[in-house]
């Protein structure tokens, strides 16, 4: 769960008051029937789609043509469908009912809010001032109260939070006047996301309840949702689980009254934040009965969502299998629904699990499937993008081209009556194109500004693939020199020890003779044989530290230990060492690197610094690894670094992984290496 707390745009408002139709009457002029009105606000305030399909259905009674478009306007809205929505809006603007407010000034709502979901927060600010001049001394203020909402979140999306926050004060003491429910719901959930982006989570907080509770109460059921997904969030945010999970508990311990909808939400939100504080056999529990729930609703989408938190739970249970089986349900799920971005999340961890389960070529597979799913939504994204940018620009010709056909009407109307006016109606038409080429020339610049982020965007994530692709090659060169070095230990121990071990038995069939000579022979053969028992345990000890079978077999920590003890000398070399979070094992090629490494820097302090202390930390936190290797040696310069130290050698091993490495050291005061990176849990 991403803790951004989601738009009041997208919390699908719906906005009538039971005494508005009353009202309507008063201020209508009767050009259509005032029940035809009130059964698209009913439709629209039912959150979904099948209301709204009804009405505009073939044969439906006592709809008007400027309700039937406005309608359908919303429904493309619900849908999705911006394009469309945009075009039929244009159409109810030019249709013959235009001079009727009510209707106006819905269809200015929702055209406020595309056009700020479409990246336009200008226009939509344009759109949304226009609908409150129509609404200015007339009845609905619910409709008032949503027109400052959309308002006050274009302002933020432009991060003008004070001005954003003064347009929620009047509409607070609307709210307060009318007892509009679902409208205080609004307006909390936009100071909530103000506090949110400013950081002030404990606000946020208080805001987020206020919403979920007032919305619950109006029946407001998605703002209900996406308040308790922003309460996670903030809680998230301020690190207190316990206060998530007391607020989920008692939506859950106190059912009645509380949608279906809400209640899976409010047990997925509870599962999510119990995985993140650790608990991931009760995280288990909730997402399992999430889950059900979602798919027992037929909301495919969430359910999607729910299954892939519990996945996660699985996976740090070690319940590995279930989890692969899970993700991989969830990514066919996401195919069937059309969530082509959460396929492409699931595709992506899909493959890494893979990796680490040891099935590279499942895991490549599946980053293939990954990268050419996230190439086509890149390209979908750009075409959509310039899509939406082309239906504003033909939105705005079309105003422009009706603007200068009523300024000829009044040019030629003034003819007849003065040539004053025809003079000043057309300085009014010389300024009105200079006002339409700066708008055009402003949103062709704004396109090619949006292309040129497009391309950024497409070149950045190539980088980060070709940046993979070489940490896979290094992954893969290493992984090679650690089979050749076994291959080369094995040899060393089975072919050239045995022959040492040979040439051995020879020489002691000798030592019966040698005992019968006299002068040096003796003596000769003695250190002989001495330099025979050294050579077969040198040996030895190169076969060791080529291919460390202690490391396969017992993990990192075992061998770190047996590497330490192999160099300890008593009262003349100390080697302490320090573990910490080793319990598991890691990925085993993490583990080979993370121990040539510290086998490097040993080496190195024996070898070059005189050390007569060596101290070797390593610690495992949540994704990250942290190696310390210190000595009280002669110490160097690390911009001097001698070529046969070895230092090259390990920084190409930190590379592989993704870690940094920090060197510090200065003659006469020893040396500390530190190894830094991240470790996949």
């Amino acid at each position: 769960m991403n803790p951004q707390p989601s738009s009041p745009a997208r919390a699908k408002r719906n906005t009538i008051a039971p005494w508005g139709a009353v009202l309507f009457l008063l201020w209508s002029t009767g050009a259509f029937p005032q029940t035809a009105y009130e059964r698209f606000r009913q439709a629209w305030d039912a959150e979904g789609t099948g209301q709204l399909q009804q009405l505009v259905q073939p044969g439906v009674k006592d709809v008007p043509p400027c309700v039937h478009l406005l309608t359908e306007a919303a429904l493309a809205c619900r849908l999705s469908d911006d394009r469309n929505a945009l075009l039929l809006l244009d159409s109810l603007e030019q249709a013959a009912c235009r001079t009727e407010w009510p209707i106006r000034a819905a269809g200015l709502k929702l055209r406020s809010s595309l056009l700020v979901k479409l990246g336009d927060p200008e226009s939509g600010l344009v759109a949304a001032d226009k609908g409150l001049g129509l609404l200015k001394g007339k009845p609905f203020p619910d409709e008032r109260v949503d027109l400052m909402v959309i308002r006050s979140e274009a302002l933020m999306v432009l991060d003008r939070f004070d001005d954003a926050m003064a347009q929620l004060v009047p509409a607070q003491r609307t709210v307060d006047s009318t007892g509009y429910g679902k409208g205080g719901a609004l307006v909390h959930f936009s100071i909530g996301s103000i506090h949110f982006h400013q950081g002030r989570y404990s606000d946020a907080w208080q805001d987020f309840r206020a919403a979920y509770t007032l919305a619950g109460a109006s029946g407001a059921h998605y703002l209900a949702m996406n308040a308790l997904s922003n309460l996670a969030g903030t809680a998230i945010m301020q690190k207190d689980h316990t206060l998530a999970l007391d607020l989920f508990d008692s939506v859950l311990q106190r059912p009645s009254g509380i949608s279906p909808e809400v209640l899976a939400q409010a047990r997925t939100q509870r599962g999510y934040i119990k995985e993140r504080a650790g608990d991931h056999a009760g995280a288990v529990r909730d997402l399992e009965a999430a889950v059900a729930q979602w798919a027992a609703m037929g909301n495919a989408h969430l359910q999607v969502q729910a299954i892939q938190y519990l996945a996660t739970s699985c996976w740090n249970l070690g319940r590995k299998e279930q989890a692969m089986g899970l993700l991989e349900q969830a990514s066919e799920l996401a195919k069937r629904a059309g969530q082509a971005q959460r396929r492409a999340e699931i595709l992506r961890k899909l493959s890494r699990w893979s990796a680490e389960q040891g099935d590279p070529v499942k895991a490549l597979e599946q980053l293939r499937a990954y990268s050419a799913l996230s190439d086509s939504l890149a390209k979908a994204k750009y075409n959509e993008a310039l899509a939406a940018k082309e239906v504003l620009f033909g939105t705005e010709r079309k105003e422009h081209h009706i603007a200068r056909q009523q300024q000829a009407l009044e040019l030629a109307a003034a003819v007849d009556r003065r040539k004053d006016v025809q003079r000043a109606a057309l300085a009014l038409a010389v300024l009105a194109a200079s006002i339409v080429a700066f708008l055009l020339w402003r949103s062709l610049r704004h396109r090619r500004k949006l292309a040129e982020q497009e391309r950024e965007l497409h070149l950045r994530q190539v980088d980060d693939l070709i940046q993979r692709n070489e940490i896979s090659i290094m992954n893969a060169m290493l992984e090679g020199q650690e089979k050749e070095r076994s291959r080369m230990a094995k040899d060393l121990h089975d072919r050239l020890g045995a022959m040492l071990s040979t040439v051995k038995l020879q020489l002691a069939a000798l030592e019966d003779k040698v005992a019968l000579a006299k002068g040096d022979l003796r003596a000769h053969y003695d250190k002989v044989a001495h330099l025979l028992d050294e050579a077969v345990g040198e040996v030895r000890r190169i076969a060791h530290d080529m291919n460390s079978l202690t490391l396969s077999r017992f993990g990192l920590a075992k061998a770190l230990e047996q590497l330490c003890d192999s160099v300890r000398v008593s009262g003349r070399l100390a080697v302490d060492l320090h573990l910490f979070g080793l319990e598991r094992r890691m990925d085993r090629s993490l583990e080979i690197v993370l121990y040539r490494i510290t086998q490097e820097l040993i080496s190195n302090a024996l070898k070059h610094a005189r050390a007569k202390e060596i101290e070797v930390s390593l610690t495992r936190e949540a994704g990250r690894i942290s190696l310390m290797v210190s000595d009280d040696g002669k110490g160097f310069n690390p911009a001097q670094v001698a070529a046969g130290m070895g230092l090259e050698n390990v920084r190409s091993r930190v590379a592989s992984f993704g870690g940094t490495i920090q060197i510090d050291s200065t003659p006469g005061h020893g040396t500390t290496v530190s190894v830094e990176g991240p470790v996949t849990e």
